[in-house]
């Protein structure tokens, strides 16, 4: 970013960087000799959510957990990942985005990040009821763990006849992903 340029014999006031760099360029133009310029460089590095052009002593408006850095010469919040605003304050909801996760998968915005979890897992109670897998009688194209938990009331036990099904296996040499 162009901080300045400066021509002529006016000197110009104190020039700051927005980060640990600058990079100063002197460029004459051949048709008229001066003297050039001399100068004094001084690093100073505000304590950490603080800015100003000279003293630092202005607080940021940045919320701290959710800030990578707060510009030190105009206190701009520049947010963690997962996180806007000026103040870093709003949590990204990245479930909004239909492609984030598998379509087996359900996601779970959390602050400042997301998880898919598998969205077949399911718990059953009761005396009667019936399960399918994800997407059900089509094909399943994605990777996919289904857990499905049926509790019966005590002394009862739990029997399931599968109806119809396509159970191709995966041809194993100890057939230890068979039945």
């Amino acid at each position: 970013r162009l901080l300045g340029q400066y021509f002529g014999t006016s000197i110009p006031s104190l020039i700051r960087s927005t980060g640990r760099f600058m990079y100063i360029v002197f460029q004459s133009e051949g048709t008229i000799t001066g003297t050039g310029f001399n100068g004094t460089i001084h690093a100073q590095d505000c304590p950490n959510f603080f800015y100003g052009q000279d003293e630092c002593t202005n607080p940021c408006i940045c919320k701290v957990t959710n800030t990578a850095e707060c510009n030190n010469i105009n206190g701009a919040c520049f947010c963690f990942p997962g996180w806007t605003s000026t103040d870093c304050s709003v949590d990204i909801n990245e479930c909004e985005n239909p492609n984030i996760c598998r379509r087996t998968e359900k996601c779970i915005n959390t602050p400042g990040s997301y998880r898919c979890v598998s969205d077949c897992n399911k718990v059953f109670s009761g005396i009667t009821g019936n399960i399918e897998t994800i997407d059900y009688p089509d094909y399943i194209l994605d990777l996919a763990t289904c857990n499905f938990t049926i509790t019966a009331m005590p002394q009862e036990v739990v029997t399931f006849k599968i109806e119809k099904g396509d159970f191709t296996l995966l041809e194993t040499a100890n057939c230890n992903l068979d039945w």
